[in-house]
This record gives C-alpha cells, structure tokens and sequence, in this order.
C-alpha cells in the first residue's frame, strides 16, 4: 500500500484534513457494492438470499478482529461509529457498575472527544448524579500515569481516557494507564476512545487489557455511519446467566441482531465495507506506509518553515508531543495571528481545519489547547493539518508553499503596523 495510490476524488483542492474524515478507498467501494445490489439480503434470513450475506458479515467481523489482534470474534459489536459506541459504553457500564454497588466515581480527560465529554457530563447532572474527575493533559497534551494515580478513589467504576488526541496527534500511555487502573481495583472498567489511532497505530485491547475500545468507519477508509466496538469476554462473563437480561446491557432495545447487544438490521455493505478497510489498514500497518505518512508530515512542517522568513520563526510553535504522537497530525500554532485570517486565504487550495471538524464553528480557542496551557495568542492562530494514504509529496511541497506565503504576508502586515 501506498500513500502515491491514486486519489478516489479529483477536486482541485489539495485534501489536508484526514483526522477529520477519509474518502472511502475504491477497494473498499468495490467490495461493498454487491451487497448493495446482488446479495441485498437480511443476514438473518433461512433461506438463499440470507446466506452470502451472513457469511460476508462473518468476514467482516474477523477482519476487524484481525486489526486489534483479537482471538474472538463475537467481542466486536458493529454499530453506526464511534459516538454511539462512546455512549453504549460509558452510560450502560456507569449504571451496571452502580447497580452492582461498586461506586459511582467517573474518571475522564479534559481533552476527550465531545461524545465522551458530553455523555459524562449527562451522567454528572441530576437525576444521575454520578462524581466524575477531569484529568489535565501535561504540556504536550499527555495523561500521565501519575495524575491517574491520585484520581483513583474506591469508588471509582470507570475510567475513559483517550488513546489519541484527535487535535494534536498525542498518545496516550494507555497500556500503563489500564494496567494502574487494573492494579488499584479489578473491578474498574476501562474505556478507551481508539477512534483516531485505528489504523495508523497498533491498538491491542485484549493484550493491553483494556475493556472497551471504540472504531469509526469513516477514519479508515470505510464509509460514515459505519463503526464498531470491542468488548472485553470477560465482561460479558459476568453478566447474568439468563439470557433474557442481556439486553440490559443495551443502549438500544429491539432483535437480537449482534449477539443480542446492538438491535437492528445489520446494514451488510457497509460492515464489508468496515471489514475491507480494516484489512487493508492491517497490511498498511506491518509495511512501510505509515513511515511513508510520517516523511510527508515531517516534509510539511520543515517546507512551511523553510519558506517563512527567519524573524517570524520565533511565533512559530508545534503542539503536541514531539515524538510520541500520530504519524499524520501536526497542529502547527502561528503566534498573535488568528486562524481564520489564515484559512480564509488557504481554503482556495488547501482544506485543513482550525480544530476539530465536528466542534470547529466556534471561533475561540480549542479546549484541548487550553488543557494544554497554549495561550490564547498562539491558540488563536493554530491549524490542525493531517495527510493521508492519498497525500503525494506534490500535495506537501505546494501546501507548505501556499500556507507559508500567507502566514508571511500576515506577519509582514501585522508588523508593519508597530
């Protein structure tokens, strides 16, 4: 697999905003297609036409499962993305846990996903009333093991804390942090937002003992409205043994399609489609395309720089953690100018975000970055630009000729001025 892969779309504006969104690759196009036309059938039906989409639906389940280096299938659960899957998880274990007598204690990051964000600050408010602990990221937007630590109380039931940080590409020690949390109280559940690592970082959730982690189609190369979750064996254990309580564990309620925890009828195409990415991002993972993706974010911000005169380089920041961060993500902040400036000027070319897509019609400064400790002077003026398997070091070169011509210009007005 290449990033050189001919594109999917042919727009004339150099796409730079792959965090936000990913075109859906031909190939996994072509493999959905005829289960949106020839093989159209309910994967739960007996007879002929039921056949060959239950077992594509197999298939697509194990390719998943493949990806998270999973042994059983049956603990990923498809569903329509990621915000759903962040409030099944969050809201039905927070009140199992509760009902169990195990606490009412939430722990959570500043700089979660609005989906996370939003869905404990439901659970906090009355009737609910649950207590919940907002970790601060360190400089470089990183959890640390030790802020965990002194969170931890014994009526702590769930911890959810990002493996990826969607706006500055910082990842999280999350292996460590699930192992400390495990070590306090076995008993705690942990949840882990994977949405923007998929893909372009292992992710082990059975190795890693994480309980939950979460998928997004549309991250990976697969369509919108299509995602899964993994759920850990061990607390589906524990659940009753009768089977009519299953569904206690529900956010929905219906049939029993996807063993019971997620009714409604399997929509075939898109879980191949999932399926079919999740497949290609596994080979992409154990070749050289993700060092490939690093080159050409590296490329970019050293043409930017390269190409803004020398007195300007002082205003110039990258968030983040230098290494320890996603190989496609720079969020680049270019001091005491404002973001929109910038892009009004860029959108003609370039298409990157000044955030997060879903959160980003606010003009003020990102939460994360605020987390952070980012001043409202350099925050103002930050852009998020992620590359992607369709990115060439055409795209790179031209980008960083467009930005860097702007982002100087800017500067020269703004310092003519004094």
């Amino acid at each position: 697999m290449s990033s050189q892969s001919p594109a999917p779309f042919t727009n004339p504006v150099i796409y730079l905003d792959y965090n936000a969104t990913t075109p859906i690759d031909k190939a996994v196009a072509d493999a959905m297609w005829p289960y949106l036309t020839t093989h159209f059938g309910n994967a739960g039906s007996e007879h002929f036409y039921g056949i060959e989409p239950k077992l594509a639906l197999s298939l697509a389940r194990r390719r998943v499962a493949d990806l998270l280096a999973v042994e059983d299938d049956s603990t990923i659960i498809f569903n329509s993305g990621s915000t759903e899957s962040i409030n099944h998880i969050i809201r039905v274990s927070a009140f199992k846990q509760r009902q169990k007598g195990y606490g009412d204690h939430i722990i959570t990051t500043q700089i979660e996903h609005p989906a996370v964000l939003e869905t404990v600050r439901y659970l906090q408010r009355a009737p609910h009333n649950f207590r919940v602990t907002y970790l601060k990221p360190d400089k470089y937007g990183m959890i640390q093991p030790s802020a965990l630590k002194k969170a931890l109380t014994p009526r702590t039931i769930l911890v959810s804390i990002m493996h990826s940080n969607n706006e500055i590409g910082t990842i999280n020690p999350i292996k460590y942090l699930c192992a400390q949390t495990k070590q306090f109280n076995r008993n705690i559940l942990f949840h882990s937002d994977t949405s923007q690592s998929i893909g372009k970082v292992p992710v082990y959730p059975q190795k890693w003992r994480i309980d939950f982690v979460t998928i997004a189609g549309h991250k990976i190369y697969a369509p919108k409205g299509i995602g899964a979750m993994y759920c850990n064996p061990e607390v589906r254990r524990c659940m009753p043994d009768d089977s009519s309580d299953t569904q206690s564990y529900n956010l929905l309620y219906g049939a029993k399609q996807e063993f019971g925890y997620r009714p409604g009828t399997v929509n075939i195409a898109y879980c191949v489609g999932l399926g079919k990415a999740a497949a290609m991002c596994q080979v992409a993972l154990t070749s050289d395309h993700m060092a490939t993706i690093r080159y050409l974010r590296d490329l970019l911000y050293e043409e930017i720089i390269s190409n803004i005169p020398p007195q300007y380089h002082d205003k110039i920041r990258v968030n983040g953690h230098p290494y320890i961060r996603l190989p496609n993500t720079l969020s680049i902040s270019f001091g005491f100018l404002r973001n929109t400036e910038i892009t009004k000027r860029i959108f003609k070319y370039v298409a990157c975000s000044t955030g997060a897509a879903c959160h980003s019609g606010d003009v003020k400064l990102s939460y994360v970055l605020e987390a952070c400790g980012v001043s409202i002077n350099y925050g103002m003026g930050t852009l998020r630009i992620s590359v992607g398997r369709y990115t060439t070091e055409k795209d790179v070169m031209l980008s960083a000729k467009v930005i860097a011509s702007v982002v100087s210009e800017l500067y020269s007005k703004q310092f003519s001025r004094l």
